[in-house]
């Protein structure tokens, strides 16, 4: 899977992409040099945000169910439940604290029961980890 890293600014009607990168160093070369060339969109900092290249969102199938998991970075799974607020295609990927100061991750996906909702997780646990996008540590 290719990642691309994308410099953005702004919100609503008012956001812009101000370019499109292969690498992070590339977009935070990027982003520093249009907020230099930029001073009058001071007010609104730019981001960069990472798209996985040619991804299809999940659609619904027959006998798949909205559910959320939340799961540590080790495994463990905190809490597998189906969910009725997932929108078609919709994947989510949240990320908090625990007790611990260490993040635990909520994914929402289509599964057919709790057991291929954890493997999902797992797995998109798994991936997130080999790309180093999973915080280590939360905010004190």
């Amino acid at each position: 899977m290719k990642i691309v890293y994308v410099v953005t600014q702004g919100n609503y009607s008012a956001y812009r992409i101000c370019g499109v990168y292969s690498t992070k160093a590339q977009a935070e070369v990027a982003q520093h040099v249009w907020e230099l060339r930029n001073p009058s969109y001071s007010d609104e900092p730019t981001r960069i945000e990472q798209y996985e290249m040619n991804s299809t969102p999940e659609i619904r199938q027959p006998g798949m169910e909205a559910w959320s998991v939340r799961i540590q970075r080790d495994g463990s799974v905190i809490l597998a439940g189906a969910s009725d607020w997932l929108d078609d295609g919709e994947l989510t990927e949240e990320y908090e604290p625990n007790s611990l100061n260490q993040y635990t991750a909520t994914f929402s996906m289509w599964a057919r029961n709790r057991e291929h909702a954890v493997k999902v997780a797992n797995e998109r646990r798994i991936q997130m980890i080999a790309l180093d996008r999973w915080p280590k540590k939360g905010k004190k």
